[in-house]
């Protein structure tokens, strides 16, 4: 998960110099794990037993402090994440101390509790972007997914609400076996409401440590995301974009092949570079889904932290199958997406590989 998803061509120069040098330009605190909804594929929530039991959650005044350290080491860019974010109780307060600070933040959140009020605060000290997850066109599918019989009135309000204060506004969609029908529909909402959509198809198998296992039946099998990432494609492009998208994936593997294969190739991403991740114990890690590299920054400061962090991402590389493997350059896989189906850094995952392979076959 990028911490500054969708940057400008200025932002992008700024992540790249700040990746050169070790800069924490961008970062993401997870406020809280509590959620309004409880979805089928979700790796983050607890229960407000298991957060107690974790040691509750940390002060706006803590966050703020520590805020203010991650300034100084040059962060610019910040995610406030969940969990559901504005179940925080005092959300405004942390959000407008990072606002007045000079750092430029984005917020992820499901959308169904803002508000006129919600929306009127942050249209008095407006975000870099707010991310709504949209999990389904209809309530129907809401009821199904997130036990939220109403959760997509309250999602298309909250977008409108948004619009309205001309606060940027994009769509994300987490696509599984529950709502996979839904996603023409959405497609459709997006052009609807002049907003823009990004469509995940691919699911990391995560649990948090918290349930038995991840529910694997929530995710589509390989070949449906191959398939549907296409149909997707040539859906919300001109069949001239569309062409050249294929031509220049296929050129792609074929070059890759091709090729003298590199020795290793370490983490390639910006996790441990220029970002990084803080849970709401404030655990940092480069990203969320490679937890097992943490140290707590309420007991050992930013930039201490941020040193081990450096240190350990440094170390971290892609199986030897996939260094060799023809199928590299068109591979969506990366290090965290292989610690998450394996467990461990050793071999590469079978779910990508046959999504890859699906993805050529189809193409082809």
């Amino acid at each position: 998960m990028d911490t500054l998803a969708n940057m400008d061509k200025f932002e992008a120069r700024l992540c790249e110099k700040s990746s050169l040098n070790n800069i924490p330009i961008s970062g993401a605190i997870e406020l809280l794990p509590l959620c309004n909804m409880d979805c089928e594929m979700c790796y983050i929530r607890l229960t407000k037993e298991q957060v107690d039991l974790g040691g509750g959650l940390k002060s706006a005044d803590e966050w703020i402090e520590i805020a203010k350290q991650m300034k100084n080491a040059g962060t610019l860019f910040v995610l406030l994440t969940g969990g559901e974010p504005f179940l925080y109780k005092d959300f405004d307060k942390v959000y407008n101390a990072l606002r007045n600070m000079g750092i430029i933040v984005t917020i992820n959140t499901n959308g169904t509790l803002i508000n006129e009020k919600v929306a009127d605060m942050l249209s008095e000290n407006k975000p870099r972007r707010v991310n709504i997850t949209l999990y389904g066109a209809s309530n129907e599918t809401y009821a199904r997914l997130c036990k939220n019989s109403k959760g997509f009135d309250q999602t298309i309000n909250a977008i409108k609400l948004l619009k309205e204060r001309d606060i940027d506004v994009k769509m994300n969609v987490s696509v599984v076996e529950e709502n996979k029908m839904d996603v023409p529909k959405i497609i459709e909402i997006s052009g609807e409401l002049g907003v823009p959509v990004s469509i995940d198809t691919y699911m990391f198998p995560k649990t948090k440590g918290v349930r038995d296992e991840f529910k694997y039946n929530s995710r589509m099998t390989p070949q449906e995301v191959a398939n549907l990432d296409i149909a997707i494609s040539y859906n919300t492009q001109t069949q001239e974009e569309f062409m050249q998208s294929r031509i220049e994936f296929l050129s792609k593997y074929e070059w890759a092949k091709k090729t003298e294969k590199p020795k290793e190739i370490p983490m390639l991403c910006r996790a441990g570079r220029s970002s990084f991740w803080i849970d709401w114990k404030g655990n940092m890690s480069p990203c969320v889904f490679l937890e097992d590299i943490k140290m707590n920054i309420f007991e050992n400061g930013f930039a201490k932290c941020w040193d081990y962090i450096i240190e350990e991402s440094s170390k971290l590389f892609m199986p030897k199958d996939c260094v060799s493997c023809d199928k590299r350059q068109v591979c969506q896989v990366c290090i965290a997406s292989v610690y998450c189906e394996n467990g461990n850094l050793e071999k590469s995952p079978k779910y990508l590989c046959n999504l890859t392979d699906e993805k050529i076959n189809l193409l082809r």
